[in-house]
């Protein structure tokens, strides 16, 4: 009994009728496709990143539940620190030659009272506390109320060149809440006066996470275009042919682009662990755009029609590509029991992606398959 006389299967029948509505209404299906795409490139523009650690640890553990506990009786479990130094560099004339010089003094206090305005700001602390009502206009007389006041030492640096101006808030590690709070103390500090030759500058948990977000993004676009662009010239190198190279790399981009979507759209935050997924989800889905326009040229070698060879290509290759998809998701399914948040999170946005490219290389593909061979037929151009 030759290949084509054997009886199909149900899984078979199911995917020869899938060929038929594909080839018969590709144009209805590319466009859904396209205007799902673009439903889901909205949602992808909202793709924020998570980085609390906080959120990482199940709540239900007594250390965690008691940290939260703190934090919402006492607050200010996150510190920005405000620098402040001379710059002994610079040519200024009449600048402060000791930190404890009374304009810095006075700009602590002024600095302090606009800070402590702030209603996303839990306490402020700086040496203008020792001066809860002038300071004094000399520095012998700012030394003489430093010296009177316990703990006042630990202010300052050894040579009094550098004082410290503690700031105390529940930011969160959220990235726009990161960044938000840390343009406000940048604000804040831009805003009062400073003596010549002073400079301040903001360090800690928030500005430190505010660097490492932008500096992840930067990395996950040029992971994400690195990846895209060896993929695609790959594939074409592969394929020895620029147009099949983009039929193959064409579920990745759609399914790339569901993928982020849905989480724009469920709210569902990027981490460290999941922020270069990008890349991860184009190499791990490459596959199934590959064995589908495989098997259709190699019909179409055969002098057959493209609804023959389509029609062939789908049942013969779907539901070898439909397991190998769902084994796939199944294994990076059950890192969400993995008692880290970040592990569990990681394994679901995979699977998702994966779940995106499997459904955009059996659904789509085959009608852009047919979109695109009858306009190269209409043409004329050579595959």
């Amino acid at each position: 009994m030759t290949e084509s006389q054997k009886p199909e299967s149900r899984s078979q029948k199911i995917l020869t009728r899938l060929s038929e509505i594909q080839y018969k209404h590709h144009l209805v299906i590319v466009a859904l496709s396209l205007l799902l795409t673009g439903y889901m490139a909205v949602g992808a523009s909202k793709v924020y990143m998570d980085a609390d650690t906080a959120n990482q640890f199940p709540s239900d553990i007594p250390a965690v539940a008691n940290q939260k506990k703190i934090d919402k009786a006492f607050g200010g479990s996150d510190l920005v620190l405000v620098v402040v130094e001379l710059e002994f560099g610079s040519d200024i004339k009449h600048k402060p030659q000791d930190i404890r010089d009374p304009r810095v003094m006075e700009m602590l206090v002024d600095l302090q009272t606009q800070l402590q305005e702030e209603p996303q700001i839990d306490r402020v602390l700086s040496a203008g506390l020792f001066f809860p009502y002038e300071v004094p206009q000399t520095l012998s007389g700012v030394r003489k109320v430093l010296k009177k006041m316990p703990g006042a030492q630990g202010m300052f640096n050894k040579d009094y060149s550098i004082t410290l101006l503690y700031v105390y808030s529940n930011v969160g590690g959220g990235e726009q809440a990161v960044a938000s709070f840390t343009q406000l103390i940048q604000d804040n500090i831009e805003g009062v006066a400073k003596p010549p030759g002073v400079k301040l500058s903001i360090t800690g948990g928030p500005p430190i996470s505010d660097t490492i977000f932008k500096i992840l993004w930067s990395d996950a676009v040029y992971t994400l275009l690195l990846a895209a662009s060896i993929i695609f010239l790959l594939l074409v190198v592969i394929q020895k042919s620029l147009y099949k190279g983009f039929l193959v790399f064409t579920p990745l981009l759609l399914g790339l682009t569901w993928t982020l979507g849905v989480m724009g759209h469920l709210d569902i935050p990027l981490s460290i662990a999941t922020v270069a997924v990008g890349a991860m989800i184009l190499g791990l889905g490459v596959e199934y755009g590959i064995f589908l326009v495989e098997r259709y040229m190699e019909e179409r070698k055969k002098q057959k029609t493209i609804k023959q060879s389509i029609g062939k290509a789908v049942p013969a290759v779907g539901f070898s590509i439909l397991g190998s998809g769902l084994t796939t998701i199944v294994g990076f399914g059950m890192l969400s029991t993995f008692f880290l948040k970040f592990v569990a999170q990681l394994g679901q946005v995979l699977a998702l992606g994966i779940a995106c490219c499997l459904l955009a290389a059996i659904l789509a593909n085959p009608a852009f398959i047919v979109f695109f061979e009858r306009i190269t037929e209409k043409t004329g151009d050579k595959k």
